[in-house]
């Protein structure tokens, strides 16, 4: 039994072997039988080789490029500035993260269908990965104006107004992302904002909702007259609009204004100067610093807002086709800014150590003032968390030296010069220890003088004369003038900033009148005088009154005249 067993497996397995080569055989001979289709096929093996080899590999931690550039320019780009929606591009850098590799185009996709659920036709958006040369660059938070203007310049952006950035990063087990925009026109940078969520399908409803607070919307500043209001028109506020059914089931159209593109009577405007040659490059950009236009007046497109600078007589250049007056919607999320102060008018910037920094809101009352610290030894001071527009005052010494508007949380580090008061506060120094001299002079001249007297009406010649000795080794008025006027010299000498000279003069030239009164006049003279009169009080010169005349004769005496003419 065990014999056959073994003779019907073997058979078994031999079957099994033909049955599984006989298609191999088969395909063997028909090639040997055809050798032209022999070379074909190994041709298209060979082919097929060659073109994996010319594909570049990428590796699967980088993921897959997502081109977001527009062939042609889009044709709501002529339309009327007011009714032109944005065109946004949005570069998602992901990390590499297992976690999220299979779920990056699905990431994109979700992210443009939700962005087009906010506001259909007020922007439109389109969304990607950067570049390689940028896919690293942009993980940065912090980015340069030569780096920006390298971005921008890109033809992956060349129809685009705005680009947003979204950096996916994780982390343990959480997945943060944030976002910054970058406006293509003025080429500059907004807040970053940013949120973390530990599911990962929950990214693209999360960079949305970035992208929403971290989009600036745009404006065009008309006028800016003498006294700072600044008029402008907002640009595609009339497009933000959707179609809805009203109660009569009729179709009408509203106003989206939750629209991240719509502007709203709290947002703050930073103004922004754009030159451009005859070719239409762009050939001077200058945002303006510490400036910012809150809106006073809003109706449709127009805007009346008012200009809070910490310079005069800004944008206020002619009209010019080839310059352009933009202001971007500042809406940065609440946070903490750090303010540094370094002296202006000095041959070398040094950081300004212990000067006042209070507070107020554009529309409190200037007296209404909140202090909100001194500068440390590096010039620094934090401005706490606020919602909307400070401006801060810069003081010492009881004097106001500069007002400086801050939205905090717009930027991270902010820095201004003011000029050095140091100068100023050391006269003032020194001027009020010449004061304090003066006092003192004053009343010890005051008791010699009385001791003087005192010992000339008891006959005390020698003590007197004694007293007198010590009265005139003081200091007299003339001697003062002359040490005020080598200190004011010196004063002057220390600084190179007018306005400081010209405050040292204002501080001397009030010290000079106290010198020049007869507060402070030297009676030596008359002591001497009265010491070699044997002590006797000096005679007063008699002053003759006037006679008076006597105004009721002045008739009678002209009624005498007339009878005798």
């Amino acid at each position: 039994m065990i014999e056959i067993h073994r003779t019907l497996t073997s058979l078994l397995l031999w079957i099994a072997i033909s049955v599984a080569a006989s298609p191999a055989f088969a395909a063997a001979r028909q090639e040997s039988k055809s050798p032209q289709n022999s070379k074909t096929a190994n041709a298209k093996v060979d082919d097929a080789e060659d073109s994996e080899e010319a594909k570049p590999k990428v590796p699967s931690w980088r993921g897959e490029f997502r081109s977001v550039k527009l062939e042609t320019k889009p044709e709501a780009a002529e339309r009327a500035w007011e009714t032109r929606p944005y065109q946004v591009a949005v570069w998602v850098c992901f990390d590499g993260s297992p976690a999220i590799a299979k779920l990056e185009t699905e990431i994109c996709e979700r992210i443009a269908l939700q962005c087009q659920l906010h506001d259909p036709s007020g922007w439109v958006v389109n969304v990607g990965t950067p570049p390689s040369q940028w896919r690293w660059g942009l993980k940065r938070s912090n980015l340069t104006p030569e780096t920006i203007a390298a971005i921008v310049g890109e033809p992956e952006l060349e129809f685009y107004d705005k680009l947003i950035v979204i950096r996916v990063d994780s982390q343990d087990g959480q997945f943060k992302v944030s976002a910054r925009e970058i406006d293509v026109k003025t080429q500059q940078q907004g807040a970053l904002v940013a949120s973390a969520t530990r599911v990962p399908q929950s990214i693209a409803s999360l960079a949305t909702d970035l992208i929403t607070r971290a989009f600036m919307p745009i404006a065009r500043i008309d006028n800016i007259n003498p006294k700072n209001e600044a008029f402008l028109r907002a640009r595609g506020i009339e497009a933000c609009i959707r179609t809805r059914i009203n109660e009569d089931l009729e179709p009408e159209v509203v106003t989206i204004r939750s629209s991240p593109c719509f502007v709203r009577e709290s947002d703050k405007f930073l103004p922004v100067e754009v030159r451009t040659d005859r070719k239409g490059n762009i050939e001077k950009l200058k945002a303006v610093p510490f400036s910012f236009i809150a809106i006073e007046k809003l109706e449709g497109n127009s805007i009346v807002g008012k200009l809070h600078s910490s310079r005069r007589a800004i944008l206020t250049s002619k009209k010019s086709k080839r310059a352009e007056k933009l202001g971007l919607v500042i809406r940065p999320p609440q946070g903490e800014t750090v303010l540094r102060l370094m002296s202006r008018g000095t041959e070398e910037p040094q950081p300004l150590e212990g000067y006042e920094i209070h507070s107020r809101r554009p529309e409190d009352p200037p007296e209404v003032l909140n202090f909100v610290g001194k500068t440390d030894w590096r010039g620094e001071i934090t401005i706490p968390s606020g919602d909307g527009l400070y401006l801060l005052l810069v003081r010492r010494g009881g004097k106001n030296l500069k007002k400086v508007p801050v939205i905090p949380g717009f930027r991270d580090h902010l820095e201004t010069t003011v000029t050095s008061d140091d100068s100023r506060l050391m006269a003032r120094g020194v001027v009020t220890g010449l004061q304090n001299e003066i006092l003192s002079l004053v009343v010890l001249r005051e008791l010699y003088e009385k001791d003087i007297n005192k010992a000339l009406d008891d006959g005390r010649i020698d003590e007197a004369r004694n007293i007198l000795r010590q009265y005139t080794d003081l200091e007299d008025p003339q001697e003062l003038k002359i040490r005020l006027a080598d200190e004011q010299v010196r004063l002057k000498s220390r600084t190179t900033v007018e306005r400081e000279r010209k405050a040292i003069k204002e501080l001397f030239d009030n010290l000079l009148k106290i010198v020049n009164s007869d507060f402070v006049r030297s009676k030596e003279a008359e002591f001497r005088e009265r010491i070699e009169n044997g002590g006797k009080p000096l005679e007063k010169p008699d002053v003759k009154k006037a006679p008076t005349e006597d105004v009721s004769a002045e008739p009678a005496e002209e009624a005498e005249e007339a009878a005798a003419e």
